[in-house]
């Protein structure tokens, strides 16, 4: 019945529950599974039925519970750590993992007395447990086979004194601790900025204090700061040297409330196939400890209990500088140190360290192609792109007239900015802009500056800088331009790009990448204004497009760097082809290629036929070899032929331009019917065709006319069917008058006043067949 009467007796209890308010940091707490286990002798141990609690709630056994004769109370072993300070009856405070063991030895009716014999880590983690007579020795476990010897890097395990006391003739129950020895090879630096306590080659893992420098007049000290993270209230702070470590005194005009504190450390680095990290928990008076630990998640994220994905609860801590370490091994996202207590009302809460995060930097790249903003033009609003949230101010996006540009979208700040509202998790290393100035009257070139705010501080914005001025990124008024930033910043932050004038000037950024380093360009520069076909007859000139360029989403313009390679119908290169008109009748490809500084190559292919003049004459009016034009009343001459009279319209349209082609348009029912006419042809002309379209299907017409000399024209011929789309069977007509060397393409239509239509021909075949 020995131990059955100790079963009872064990859960002889009594309990001081404190209940929360529920506007605590954490909106609830769940209850707990205490456990219990009571060991008597070598493998002799009863585990009992778990036990419900609160979280937070404090309990002790009944100091009786030791008052079975045959056995006598040695320690407590608590979530794991021997706790041979503890008495009997110690009230625990319930954990989010409460785990206990009441260590008992057995009493000799006569004879040498049974003690215990405890082996743990530098942790207070049990290693081993033994029962021996008094006054005999321990079994060494460092000597069984098989034995996991603990490790603690910086430090060499004693050879002369592995436990740190003799394992022989004990006579009292004993606690016996790894013992090591600092390599010798680990010393650190400290700093110490605007206080006393530095020095440099000190040992690894001692505990150094510094002292705050006494405050100026109307100055209060306001704590210590290591890595633009506040550590401690406390003038006087000690802590474990892990590492070189500079640590500043800050000061304040007001005077700083102390309150609870817990920081955490990057990774110490102690071995390259673990994550080290050492954490620091600071409690004024007032406040009463309940738990402490580590927390992940498996991606990078701001850690809480509501957002992590493992919670390690802390066992010890050193009490002279309360910090505890903490080692991983599994991969992970994100880690942060979390303190819990109690504030003189009883009302618990938890605060958090920084989060430090782990993985591959992300780039995000914004071209602004897509997506638009949310919020006027020059107000306060949002762009999302990638599911990524950022917010803007005094800048807009979308098809801003007037910009230097690779594609058509692009971001212009006024006096304003653009910022990410999330978080870089693994910090910024660079920045690639490609940008470009506005192009409205007044603008002139200005200056963007890049802003940055960590985690930790995240209405703090901090300006980059070049040593010790500002970075600035130039931004002219003429030409599209690269910039490349540096950063480089591990820490979690947030980015801002901004303009900063008072005088209205506009910036525009085309597109721009963050982390540009690990950004991988497979995108292809872009060729524009190539023609899939063009024809002419033999002898005749072929003059290459003037408006074919190419531009790179990184790269920008790439318009010099096109390169021109002409080949026959059996893909042999036509060395020299800057004169088609030595060309023999045949078909040939004259390829486009231009290569980004990525290595992506666009190719773009122009078909080119030459006709045999004895078989057939065709004559191409190709509009995209003229320039643009921009005459809406009157008669323009281009001195090879064609001619073109326009009516009286007013337009921002360039009549011929581009894919745009041939452009007739006329407004207000004008008198002056505009017509576009060729001549002089070396061949009669029997037919005509065209391919066109209208931007109004009402109320139109359009005729062609053949000539012998330009003066005198035949009877007209009705074209009909035009829709608002391109055909793809070109429209067709055939000559009325013998010998004809000129064509007349008219176009009107009846319109109310203030109303206009347009006619956009394409290219124009003239044919003898």
């Amino acid at each position: 019945m020995k131990k059955l009467f100790l079963f009872v007796l064990g859960f002889t209890l009594f309990f001081s529950l404190s209940l929360f308010n529920e506007t605590t940091v954490e909106a609830s707490w769940a209850d707990v599974s205490v456990t219990l286990t009571s060991y008597f002798e070598d493998d002799d141990k009863i585990p009992h039925t778990p036990e419900v609690r609160a979280y937070g709630s404090t309990f002790a056994f009944d100091s009786n519970i030791d008052s079975n004769p045959n056995y006598r109370f040695a320690f407590w072993i608590w979530n794991g750590v021997v706790r041979a300070d503890l008495p009997v009856d110690h009230e625990f405070i319930i954990r989010s993992t409460t785990d206990l063991v009441a260590v008992f030895a057995p009493v000799a009716s006569e004879g040498p007395q049974p003690v215990v014999a405890a082996f743990v880590d530098t942790n207070g983690v049990l290693i081993d447990l033994q029962y021996v007579l008094s006054g005999s020795v321990a079994d060494d476990p460092t000597l069984e086979v098989g034995y996991d010897a603990p490790t603690k890097p910086k430090y060499l395990q004693s050879e002369v004194s592995p436990w740190g006391q003799s394992l022989e003739a004990i006579t009292e129950d004993t606690v016996y601790v790894v013992n090591y020895e600092i390599n010798p090879a680990s010393q650190f630096d400290l700093v110490v900025n605007n206080g006393t306590g530095g020095g440099v080659d000190i040992a690894y893992n001692t505990i150094v204090t510094v002292t705050a420098d006494a405050p100026g007049v109307g100055e209060y000290f306001a704590g210590w700061q290591v890595n633009n993270v506040l550590v401690s209230y406390d003038k006087e702070y000690s802590f474990s040297l892990l590492g070189d470590k500079t640590i500043t005194a800050l000061y304040s005009e007001t005077e700083v409330t102390k309150e609870p504190l817990v920081s955490l450390s990057p990774d110490l680095e102690l071995t390259t196939a673990k994550k080290s990290f050492l954490a620091q928990f600071s409690l004024p008076a007032g406040y009463t400890l309940i738990e402490y630990g580590m927390i992940r998640s498996n991606e990078p994220s701001s850690l809480t209990f509501a957002s992590a994905d493992n919670v390690f609860l802390g066992t010890v801590y050193t009490s002279e500088t309360k910090e505890f370490l903490m080692t991983f091994t599994a991969e992970f996202g994100s880690i942060a140190a979390y303190l819990t207590y109690k504030d003189s009302l009883d009302v618990i809460h938890t605060v958090y360290s920084r989060s430090y995060h782990y993985g591959d930097l992300e780039f995000t790249y914004l071209d602004f192609e897509t997506g638009s903003k949310v919020g006027s033009i020059y107000a306060e609003g949002t762009y999302t792109i990638d599911g990524n949230v950022w917010g803007l101010y005094e800048a807009g996006i979308g098809n801003l007239v007037g910009d230097i540009k690779v594609n058509s979208r692009s971001l212009r700040v006024r006096d304003g900015y653009i910022q990410s509202n999330f978080i870089f998790y693994n910090g910024i290393d660079n920045l690639f802009f490609l940008h470009a100035i506005a192009g409205f009257a007044g603008d002139s070139a200005g200056e963007l500056f890049v802003e940055y705010a960590y985690e930790w501080a995240p209405n703090t914005w901090n300006r980059l800088k070049d040593g010790a001025s500002d970075y600035i990124i130039n931004v002219n008024s003429t030409n599209l331009e690269q910039a490349i930033v540096p950063v480089n910043i591990s820490d979690p932050i947030r980015i801002r790009i901004l303009q900063e004038t008072s005088d209205g000037n506009r910036l525009s950024i085309d597109s721009f990448i963050v982390n540009y380093s690990q950004y991988v360009d497979d995108v292809l520069p872009t060729l524009y204004n190539v023609p899939a076909t063009a024809t002419i007859t033999e002898g005749d000139e072929y003059i290459i497009p003037i408006n074919i360029y190419a531009d790179d989403n990184i790269d920008g313009d790439l318009t010099n760097d096109i390169s021109i390679v002409v080949r026959d119908s059996d893909e042999e290169i036509i060395e020299s082809y800057g004169d088609f008109r030595l060309l023999p009748a045949g078909e040939y490809t004259i390829n486009y290629t231009v290569e980004d500084s990525s290595n992506n190559l666009s190719t773009s292919i122009t078909t080119l036929t030459i006709l045999d003049p004895s078989e057939v004459q065709i004559i191409v009016i190709d509009f995209e070899k003229y320039p643009n034009q921009n005459i809406y009343s009157g008669l323009n001459d281009f001195d090879d032929g064609l001619l073109m009279q326009f009516g009286n319209a007013v337009s921002s349209a360039s009549p011929v331009y581009g894919t745009m082609h041939g452009l007739l348009r006329v407004a207000n029912g004008t008198t002056n019917v505009p017509y576009l006419q060729y001549g002089a042809t070396e061949y009669d002309i029997t037919k005509i065709k065209f391919q066109a379209r209208v931007t109004n299907v009402t109320n139109y017409q359009v005729i062609v006319q053949f000539s012998t000399d330009g003066d005198s024209w035949g009877t007209p011929v009705n074209v009909t069917g035009l829709t608002t789309s391109y055909s793809t069977t070109p429209f067709e007509a055939t000559s009325n008058v013998v010998g004809a060397r000129h064509i007349r393409i008219s176009f009107s239509y009846s319109a109310t006043a203030g109303s206009h239509r347009d006619m956009l021909i394409d290219d124009i075949n003239l044919l003898n067949d």
